[in-house]
């Protein structure tokens, strides 16, 4: 089996191996070192087991995390940090979190306490205080004598609190305006609390609330795979497996419990049917590291965590032989397994497996062996 190389430099080849039969053709692939430096998906083959000149075709998926974010526009405006709102992940990851600062203030509007009075021009604006900062500039319009408001031309920057604002001239002989400074800023950085899981592609990140602020931006860094470090150990072997079948005899519960760890990210499951092989290891789709259940449907293979099947009708009961694991980034854990008596399952109908990989995701597609059939002449 093969894999480009990555396409940064300095990073690590990936690698897997194929598992099949030259009856069932392949049934599963193992990454056996996720690698980096990949920033799209690299190409995966296989050497060729079929006499036509076909051979199985599989597509490789990167899933990642959230790094980092990038400020493109600070916007303005903002009294508070902004909420961050990323993008959800696709079916199975996480979303990530993030918490947006501020650059340092800038006066963003001028209130009117008093307008004064005997103005017959309008006087000038000035700042002072505010925690150091400085550059804020505004002009005064008139209204019946006095100051009727204030428009900023320059925010300036650095206020650490609202300056002081004060009216000189005027003309006149005016007096008595007096008016408050509010201070506004933009997004400066945005800091990931929680970077994901599952991301194929960049999310979306939006910022709301923060005081009546608009106009940030920003775009998002996704890390080299899932959670952008080593993989680490894989996970323990799940405990106390049982299985129950339902009243119908078409659907199984499978339970356990979790080998309590951390790091688990979800479960996989395989079947066996009396002397037969033993299928391709399943992901238990919508498991996560607390699902400790699944439903299966013996006539598809099917499960889901929590989920029921419909059964088939009624045939002679075989034993089955049922087990679990639990993945991580490490890759899967031991199994553990049970066996129950149920029916036994039709013939199953050709499907494409998909191997549950992590980092990874491989669809495979295989060709058929074909037989020449002679005939002998009546």
């Amino acid at each position: 089996m093969t894999i480009s190389a990555p396409q940064e430099a300095g990073g690590t080849q990936a690698t897997a191996t194929a598992v099949g039969s030259a009856l069932n053709g392949v049934t599963s692939v193992t990454v056996t070192n996720a690698g980096s430096g990949y920033t799209s998906a690299p190409t995966v083959g296989i050497a060729s087991g079929c006499t036509t000149t076909l051979a199985p075709i599989l597509v490789a998926n990167l899933v990642r995390s959230v790094a980092s974010v990038t400020v493109g526009t600070a916007g303005g405006g903002y009294t508070s940090a902004p909420t961050v709102t990323f993008g959800a992940a696709p079916s199975g990851g996480t979303t990530a979190t993030g918490t947006a600062a501020l650059a340092s203030g800038g006066v963003g509007s001028v209130s009117v306490t008093s307008g004064g009075s005997g103005y017959t021009s309008a006087p000038s604006v000035s700042f002072t205080g505010g925690g150091g900062g400085s550059g804020a500039t505004g002009t005064a319009a008139l209204g019946s004598g006095g100051v009727s408001s204030v428009s900023v031309t320059s925010g300036g920057s650095g206020y650490t609190s609202a300056p002081s604002v004060s009216f000189t001239g005027g003309g006149g002989g005016g007096s008595g305006a007096a008016a408050t400074a509010v201070l506004s800023s933009g997004v400066s950085s945005v800091t990931v609390t929680n970077g994901g899981s599952g991301y194929t592609s960049a999310p979306s990140v939006s910022f709301t609330g923060g005081g009546g602020g608009s106009g940030a931006t920003a775009t998002v860094t996704l890390t080299e795979d899932d959670g952008g470090g080593p993989p680490g150990p894989a996970p323990g072997r799940p405990a106390d497996v049982t299985a129950a079948m339902d009243d119908g005899g078409g659907r199984v519960t499978l339970t356990w419990s979790h080998p309590r760890d951390p790091t688990v990210t979800g479960y996989q499951y395989r079947l066996q049917q009396g002397g037969q092989s033993p299928g391709p290891w399943l992901p238990v789709e919508g498991s996560d590291g607390d699902t400790t259940s699944v439903t299966i449907d013996l006539a598809t293979g099917a499960a889901r965590a929590g989920s029921a099947a419909v059964a088939p009708a009624a045939a002679p009961a075989v034993e089955w032989t049922i087990w679990v694991r639990a993945w991580s980034r490490g890759g899967p854990g031991l199994s553990a397994r049970t066996v129950v008596s149920a029916p036994a399952a039709p013939a199953p109908v050709p499907a494409v497996p998909a191997a549950w990989l992590g980092v990874q995701t491989v669809l495979l597609l295989w060709c058929c062996r074909r037989r020449a059939v002679s005939r002998r002449p009546r």
